[in-house]
């Protein structure tokens, strides 16, 4: 048991989880749609020309593959990937973020299953759009959720990254108990040490190669925000 515990509020900022394609990845489709600067129709592959089948792939279709295949989680892909594990992560160059290498291993990613044919609720999906939605707008999720969204309707208590955005542990409800310590500003994992994660994402594939900042997890909120 923990020595000091911290009460809950009404402003305690919660890890929402999977909610994120909700609150953050959703809402900022929703208006790019709206404004014309995305259609559902839209293939992966006009944003990304590298989005191509493995040569051995045994299931072919990403070339057509479209938004509107994601969200629907649709798309063909499996419900998630060990991004931890691949090896470009794990012997990436000096000077190139995670995300980066994440994007290009998106792009060789196979499909499972035909486009369309079955619906697989999968983290890949969502990754992907959030990728899209950076490449549209010049700006990064947390970036452009923040000043179209959560600004415009005077949110105070959703963000990704809370404490890089002012706020500290304390705000944070604890997520897991003897996890791998992470670093708040440098994503990786400490291997010799455990404790109580507070306040940085809990999905692994968020914090490490997605820098914290996705469309399938990675946003904070408490309750008031969500619920407005």
């Amino acid at each position: 048991s923990f020595k000091k515990r911290v009460k809950t509020t009404t402003d305690t900022l919660f890890d929402i989880a999977s909610n994120t394609k909700m609150y953050a990845l959703n809402f900022a489709v929703q208006k790019l749609v709206y404004e014309g600067k995305l259609s559902l129709n839209d293939r992966v592959v006009d944003f990304f020309p590298a989005f191509k089948d493995p040569q051995k792939a045994k299931v072919k279709g990403k070339a057509d593959v479209k938004v509107r295949d994601l969200l629907l989680h649709q798309a063909g892909f499996a419900s998630g990937y060990p991004f931890l594990k691949d090896k470009k992560l794990k012997e990436k160059e000096a000077g190139r973020s995670n995300k980066e290498i994440t994007l290009e291993i998106l792009m060789d990613i196979p499909l499972i299953y035909e486009t369309g044919t079955d619906s697989v609720y999968s983290d890949i999906d969502y990754i992907l759009l959030g990728f899209i939605v950076e490449h549209i707008t010049k700006m990064t999720l947390d970036q452009y959720v923040k000043k179209n969204i959560y600004e415009p309707l005077g949110l105070t208590h959703i963000t990704y990254k809370p404490l890089q955005n002012g706020f500290k542990k304390e705000d944070c409800a604890a997520t897991e108990t003897q996890l791998a310590i992470r670093s708040v500003t440098k994503e990786e994992f400490s291997k010799k040490e455990s404790g109580l994660l507070q306040g940085i994402v809990h999905d692994g594939n968020a914090y490490l190669p997605m820098n914290q900042v996705s469309g399938h997890a990675g946003l904070f909120a408490n309750a008031r925000s969500l619920g407005l």
